[in-house]
């Protein structure tokens, strides 16, 4: 048995269930303030009051911060900048509120904490630092960078979104800019499931409660299928194969652990990967999830032998600096939907989307 350590991507304060992290999404979607600086009006119950009381939100205070949000600011270089606003509901770090809630923020985090263009409360932030409910966090970003691209809609309908991410992006962030959006035109959205942080491509969204029980009910009976592409270190035995293992969670060691035989507590695991193209010690292969499970590709092609090229966490540190990658090459490059002949999504059926982004040995 094999344990590969990981990392996970949602903290122990964060839920681990799409519902959870939903809930917390909507639990905290009225005190959060869009960067056009629009606030919307708090619910009269004594729940609202108390959350509108620990945020500031008096008829005035709203008046004057969103005139405020409207407003640029030049800095010391003579940029111009545009600020987006946000309020805390829960306790957190400066650094996880930004990938969860501002990809484009998330994305020049480490640049604006150099140049002092986060400020927490008033005061400019020079490092990441906790962050507490009602804290008023405000981010001055160039046009350019407001403009980065965090995902692009791939389809949508009125039952579910598909978005294809980018690099370096959560999946709650995403999840929270469709939320503020849908939101704004007085429609919802539901959290499915997600990628890794560095993997780009296909994440699914539903748009109604019948659309999210439907879409969660065909990941959990694997009825969807999923299509990875990878760049591996070379060393694949074949040039096709349906590889299964075990996986097991050490939620205190937070390990992975890897095995060939089952033992207590550990998952099946069936991967499935075809060779593409080979080029000097690596490998583009497409790989086929047969089960879904965290971090299932990842830590089972490292199992095997063969790392995900950039991925700090299972990979082979020479192998990504001799490469120069920090972020695992790793794309879900094709999702085809199927639903039952009974199920509402049922004209769906059989559709494909694929992602914008690739690989290509010959980018190496």
């Amino acid at each position: 048995m094999r344990c590969i350590s990981y990392s996970a991507a949602i903290s122990r304060k964060r839920a681990f269930s799409p519902r959870l992290r939903e809930a917390r999404f909507l639990r905290c979607r009225q005190s959060v303030k869009n960067y056009r600086g629009s606030t919307k009006k708090r619910s009269g119950d004594a729940r609202g009051k108390k959350r509108a009381a620990i945020c500031g939100k008096s008829g005035e205070e709203n008046k004057r911060r969103t005139a405020e949000s409207a407003k640029s600011k030049r800095n010391a270089e003579g940029e111009i900048r545009h600020m987006r606003e946000w309020v805390a509901e829960e306790e957190s770090t400066l650094k996880n509120f930004t990938d969860e809630h501002d990809p484009q923020a998330s994305f020049y985090f480490t640049r604006l904490l150099k140049n002092r263009e986060i400020k927490v409360n008033g005061k400019r932030a020079e490092r990441d630092m906790p962050i507490s409910a009602g804290d008023i966090i405000r981010y001055y970003l160039t046009k350019e960078q407001e403009e980065k691209p965090a995902f692009y809609t791939v389809y949508e309908d009125e039952n579910i979104l598909l978005a294809d991410k980018e690099s370096g992006v959560n999946s709650e962030a995403v999840y929270a800019m469709l939320l503020r959006s849908a939101e704004e035109k007085g429609e919802k959205i539901y959290f499915i499931h997600r990628l890794d942080r560095n993997t780009r491509g296909l994440i699914l969204f539903a748009k109604n409660e019948r659309a999210e029980v439907e879409t969660k009910k065909a990941f959990k009976e694997r009825t969807f299928e999923k299509v990875y592409l990878a760049v591996c270190a070379d060393r694949f035995a074949k040039d096709a194969s349906v590889e299964e293992a075990y996986l097991k969670k050490d939620e205190k060691r937070a390990l992975v652990c890897v095995s060939e035989k089952a033992q207590k507590g550990a998952e099946k695991i069936v991967t499935e990967y075809r060779v593409l193209q080979r080029k000097g010690d690596l490998v583009l292969a497409e790989i086929t999830l047969h089960t879904g499970k965290t971090h299932q590709i990842r830590a089972h092609l490292a199992f095997l032998g063969c790392p995900v090229l950039g991925d700090t966490k299972y990979g082979e540190k020479a192998l990504n600096e001799r490469y120069n990658k920090t972020r695992q090459c790793l794309v879900a490059k094709r999702l085809t939907l199927h639903f039952t002949e009974s199920s509402p999504l049922r004209y769906a059926d059989g559709k494909t989307f694929v992602s914008r982004f690739s690989l290509s040995l010959d980018d190496f």
